[in-house]
């Protein structure tokens, strides 16, 4: 009986103690949750609260409630400015966090750090603590409380980047805080992102676009009844107007958001101040920035105050204070860069620190994903051996054809060699009779004449079919009216070509036009044979008008070909590289779509002042192929503008060498024709045989060249 009495009373002893941890526990959550919702109401009870539960957790061993409570002091001191206090507790709960392995709790510690280095006027370090922030909740899920933390250190990252300016970081966080605002539909974050945005596109000299975003800002303010952000708005508006040149309206803006005359900030002084020295008031200027030069201005301000005061008193004509501002300023912004530098490489070091306490974490996952590496180790050294014995094969199956082909070459040569011993022994025996002699050579030398003849009337002839073939100026303008030709054969029969075509679907009130640009492998006769039948199969294809889509004509385009060349016994490899284009009317809605395909040619695209490069497939119209069926990809392009211009070319441009051995190359042709896409298609026309001409000095043309441009 003593014994299960003390074992009763000994369990709810257990009971007791347990109940009374669960309650500890649960008062410290309760007084954390008091102590973060009057924060914002009354700081002073949030501050004793906090130190409270601070105290409280300390003394009961719970490190995540005093992790939370030191992270909240560290925002209490912030808010209250005390930011000494404030990294002391974030130096206290820094290695709480990093034992927990909890990353969001580390991500708020180092956000936290870069929020008081950038109230010290510190902005390396408070980058360096923000983008440390960003690292460590990118490991997080993406929930929306993620999203949001993501959102807003990008916010303070593009202020940080603007304030060093360095504008492409700083733009694209801008960016990337808009996009994840947008998503969260949270227009008043939306709209401080675009008034940040706005110092970006200032700096790229996009004044209009910066204009209108600044505008809509504003009204947005004014209509929240947000007056700071508004006031902000109207600053952001007086630099813009200022670099617009209106110098009157910047001032005007400068006003409003002053209305009623009060002590103006070092930032409106020096905006005013800008607007003075452009209108010639230096007076003014001078007794506007006087009063705000003192040791407490931040590096960058006391520069742009000394360079204005400089600037004003020369053109009162005071020379000697001038120059005396001016070299100060000067001493300041090598004293600045050299900050930067430093501040720079201090940064990449404390970065280095910092991704080494990331490395112990790495590596356990490392070894656990180190099997599984082993064994792809394995799979791909014994899939690279069959590969390596496979090459083998082919290698030793290529030499042997080559030495059979190089013996075969041996065997004609010695052949032909004996043959012409003989004629040799043949003609040193006529030659005794010179009469005879003479004749001889006479008629050899008629026989080649008449072959080089027979030849040349051969290719002038092969000239006239494939000039029958290809489509007459009179077609391509009944089909798409205004255009120019470019088309330079390097002999007299070309391997490039161009075709068009028309499908009328009265049915359903739509027609489709066709136009097209090829490159046959090779040039001369092999080329313009292989041109004719590339043009023979899409006469064929129009005919039967199944299909309008550019990539199902490339298709059936190089399936033809291929059975045309009986290129699947391996006969020959000859292929085409073809860009294709396919304007689709709808007579009914009086609109009309243009798709494009291409087989490693590109589109050339002319739209409002801009020229944009389609590229196509990195595949050739027939040809090795690899793959089980080859697929055209088609493009479709929407017609935005009231005069599009269409460019389709062969290679030959692009690859014709000067004398020095340079090629006029792509970029060059793409920045060319965009110089030239406003003029009329006749002088563009002109306009490019003279730079080819001009380009190639007199030396050989390498390649066919063939450039159609058209208006649609």
């Amino acid at each position: 009986m003593p014994l299960i009495i003390r074992t009763l009373f000994f369990n709810m002893f257990l009971l007791c103690l347990f109940f009374s941890a669960q309650a500890q526990e649960h008062n410290l959550d309760t007084l954390f949750g008091q102590a973060k919702s009057c924060i914002s109401k009354d700081i002073a009870k949030s501050f004793a609260l906090a130190q409270e539960g601070y105290r409280l957790s300390q003394k009961q061993g719970k490190k995540t409630q005093e992790l939370d409570f030191g992270i909240l002091l560290a925002e209490i001191f912030y808010r209250k400015n005390d930011f000494k206090e404030a990294e002391r507790y974030i130096t206290l709960s820094e290695p709480i966090a990093l034992s927990t392995q909890n990353f969001m709790q580390q991500a708020a510690i180092a956000n936290s750090r870069g929020l008081i280095h950038k109230m010290q006027n510190r902005p390396l370090k408070a980058i360096q603590c923000f983008e440390r922030a960003h690292f460590l909740i990118g490991k997080c899920p993406l929930t929306k409380g993620t999203e949001i933390s993501l959102a807003a250190l990008d916010v303070n990252l593009g202020n940080l980047f603007t304030t060093i300016k360095m504008y492409g970081k700083a733009e694209k966080h801008c960016t990337r805080a808009i996009k994840a605002f947008g998503a969260l539909k949270d227009t008043l974050r939306v709209h401080i992102c675009y008034l940040n945005f706005t110092e970006c596109l200032l700096q790229r000299n996009a004044l209009d676009s910066a204009l209108t975003l600044a505008i809509s800002c504003k009204s947005f303010f004014n209509q929240n009844a947000m007056k700071s952000y508004e006031t902000y708005a109207y600053l952001v508006l007086a630099k813009i107007e200022r670099a617009r040149k209106n110098y009157n309206k910047s001032l005007e803006y400068i006003k409003l958001a002053n209305p009623s005359g009060g002590e103006l900030d070092i930032n409106w002084a020096l905006q005013k101040a800008f607007n003075y020295l452009a209108l010639n008031q230096a007076q003014e200027t001078i007794k506007l920035l006087i009063p705000f030069l003192n040791d407490e201005n931040t590096v960058d301000i006391q520069i742009e105050l000394e360079l204005v005061l400089a600037a004003a008193y020369k053109q009162l004509g005071q020379y000697a204070l001038a120059d005396s501002y001016q070299q100060n300023a000067y001493r300041l912004n090598d004293s600045l860069k050299t900050s930067l530098t430093e501040g720079l490489l201090a940064n990449a070091e404390a970065a280095y620190a910092l991704t080494q306490k990331d490395v112990e974490i790495a590596r356990k996952a490392a070894q656990m994903a180190e099997q599984e590496k082993n064994m792809r180790y394995r799979y791909w050294f014994v899939a690279g051996l069959l590969i390596a014995l496979l090459l083998c094969v082919v290698a030793l199956v290529v030499a042997y054809k080559r030495w059979k082909l190089a013996s075969d070459a041996y065997k004609r040569i010695l052949k032909e060699k004996a043959e012409l011993e003989k004629k040799t022994r043949y003609l040193n025996i006529q030659a005794k009779n010179d009469k005879l002699n003479r004749s001889i050579l006479e008629q050899i030398n008629q026989e080649i004449v008449q072959k080089q003849e027979q030849m040349m009337d051969s290719i002038r002839y092969a000239q006239r079919i494939q000039e029958a073939v290809l489509p007459y100026q009179d077609k391509i303008n009944s089909i798409f009216g205004e255009h120019f030709l470019m088309y330079l054969p390097r002999n007299i029969v070309s391997g490039d070509f161009y075709w068009c075509g028309e499908i009328n679907d009265k049915q359903n009130s739509r027609s489709a036009k066709i136009i097209a640009v090829g490159d046959c492998t090779g040039h001369g006769v092999p080329g313009g044979f292989l041109s004719m039948l590339v043009i023979a199969i899409l006469n064929d294809l129009i005919k039967l008008g199944k299909n309008k889509n550019a990539g199902y004509i490339l298709d059936k385009t190089h399936k033809g070909l291929r059975e045309a060349l009986k290129q699947k016994r391996k006969i020959n490899e000859d292929g085409v590289d073809l860009a294709l284009c396919v304007v689709e009317h709808d007579n009914q809605l009086a609109s009309k779509t243009l798709t494009f395909g291409g087989a490693c040619r590109p589109l050339y695209i002319w739209q409002d002042g801009t020229l944009t490069e389609m590229k196509g497939n990195k595949k050739s119209i027939g040809g090795k192929q690899k793959e089980t069926v080859r697929r055209f990809d088609t493009q479709t392009i929407p017609l935005v503008a009231s005069r599009t211009v269409l460019y389709l070319t062969s290679d030959g441009f692009q690859d014709q060498f000067n004398p020095k051995r340079e090629k006029f190359g792509s970029l060059r042709l793409k920045k060319t024709l965009e110089d030239f896409a406003h003029l009329d298609l006749e002088v563009q026309e002109a306009n490019l045989i003279q730079i080819f001409k001009t380009h190639k000095q007199g030396m050989e043309q390498q390649d066919d060249v063939t450039i159609l441009g058209l208006i649609i």
